[in-house]
């Protein structure tokens, strides 16, 4: 080989080293070249949503968990300012921001985002470990029809026109496929083949009724504060009052009654049976957040600022409650007789159980602040004493959150979401509400 030729295939090797070695040495100063070379990164906790992946990319797209991270922001900056009870988690042991952080890694480190990932990541890292005591919840697509029917038909004033206003944007119409129909009256929906079978029997199957002692006590179960049988069940009702007007004592059974509509009660059971108005409170705290306040310009609330004087007439409130809030509320309800004189002139008995919640819950607090009925059995769930709950929706998704505004409290102090309803008597040893209730009538 002569020296010309061995010059030139030397050019050549030194040419395909360098097309090897610049690269490397390119990736190892640029961190664009990511293909190459990384910095080390701290070992992350393992993001369990990768699995419920849609589609195989090859290059996370950073600006897709973008929105979802903004969102997730804005979530924690709305909750932190409105929803109230956000400083009862500490007392649960639940921090709050770890949740958050881990919620972010679950983002961040995701290769391939989605809306159905995102709500995913939001139950497992938040609502289900840190909120399901409060009535904070993801709204799904059954839910927010319903509430856009349900609140185009009230007269929540603040309320339901807030919350029209706020579902009703473009991000919240894509992610629930809501249009223009959706956001017009329709027509209540006719009896269903079912009620009308009922009406035509004279039969409920929401209510039944019994005399255990003649002549001295009567008993009546509703099973749900249902206002689809409410129409047969008040003709019922106001025939069994006849029947029962001279009996000393009326049991109502609301055990396993998981709630519905309190109104159902006030006016079947309630207003028959009263000679004067009703009143019962709710006395309550606010966040003064923006997103609360769009829900407050009600005629029937009034805010005042919380003051050192008012909060010492709770005994027994939570501590952390003091500096928690900006406003305070008494709001007032009534409920009116239906009729001249009370059908039934006897004691109402009241039996309630853990699986009370919402609207029964509310039923039984009622109850128990007005001396309506006397309560037996054992404490509910709670979730009754409150206002008509808040929504907020995320800006780049568009999903809805639903929650209660306001800490409500009894005349003691305690929050009935954390506490539930006590009755006046505990179930006896080895026996339930109904055996309790016949003793304590027994031995008057």
């Amino acid at each position: 080989m002569t020296t010309q030729e061995k010059s030139r295939k030397k050019i050549v090797l030194i040419f395909i080293f360098a097309l090897f070695i610049i690269p490397v040495f390119l990736a190892a100063c640029n961190g664009d070249y990511t293909t190459y070379a990384q910095e080390p990164k701290a070992e992350a906790e393992p993001n369990e949503y990768a699995a419920i992946d849609h589609e195989d990319r090859d290059v996370q797209d950073t600006h897709i968990n973008a929105r979802y991270l903004e969102d997730i922001d804005f979530l924690y900056e709305t909750l932190v300012s409105n929803f109230p009870f956000i400083n009862a988690l500490n007392r649960r042991n639940i921090d709050l921001s770890a949740q958050l952080a881990a919620a972010r890694n679950d983002i961040e480190t995701h290769p391939n985002m989605s809306d159905d990932i995102f709500v995913e990541i939001l139950q497992h890292r938040i609502f289900r470990r840190v909120f399901g005591f409060a009535h904070l919840s993801i709204l799904d697509d059954s839910w927010i029809k319903n509430l856009i029917a349900y609140y185009l038909h009230t007269d929540f004033y603040a309320a339901s026109r807030a919350f029209l206003e706020i579902v009703n944007n473009p991000a919240t119409r894509a992610f629930y496929n809501l249009d223009d129909s959706h956001f017009m009256p329709a027509e209540q929906p006719a009896r269903r083949d079912d009620e009308t079978e009922q009406a035509a029997t004279g039969h409920s199957a929401n209510i039944s009724t019994d005399i255990l002692k003649e002549g001295l006590i009567a008993y009546i179960h509703i099973s749900r504060m249902s206002s689809v049988t409410s129409d047969l069940d008040r003709l019922l009702l106001l025939d069994f009052f006849e029947q029962t007007a001279d009996y000393a004592h009326l049991i109502v059974d609301i055990r396993g009654n998981p709630g519905g509509g309190a109104n159902y009660f006030y006016q079947l059971v309630v207003a028959p049976n009263i000679a004067e108005p009703l009143y019962y409170y709710a006395h309550a705290f606010l966040m003064a957040g923006e997103n609360n306040m769009k829900f407050i310009d009600s005629p029937h609330i009034t805010l005042s600022p919380v003051t050192d004087q008012i909060l010492a007439d709770f005994e027994h409130l939570d501590p952390e409650i003091a500096n928690s809030f900006d406003y305070f509320a008494v709001m007032q309800s009534v409920i009116h007789p239906s009729e001249n004189e009370p059908i039934f002139g006897g004691q109402f008995w009241l039996l309630i159980d853990e699986v009370n919640f919402s609207a029964s819950d509310f039923v039984a607090a009622m109850a128990r602040q007005t001396d309506f009925a006397i309560l037996v059995g054992e404490q509910t769930s709670g979730g009754g004493l409150g206002t008509v709950p808040a929504v907020l929706t995320l800006p780049n998704t568009g999903i809805a959150f639903r929650y209660r505004k306001m800490y409500v409290v009894d005349s003691y102090g305690r929050n009935n979401y954390e506490h539930g309803t006590l009755p006046h008597f505990h179930n006896f040893d080895g026996m339930d509400a109904l055996q309790t209730v016949l003793i304590l009538i027994n031995e008057l």
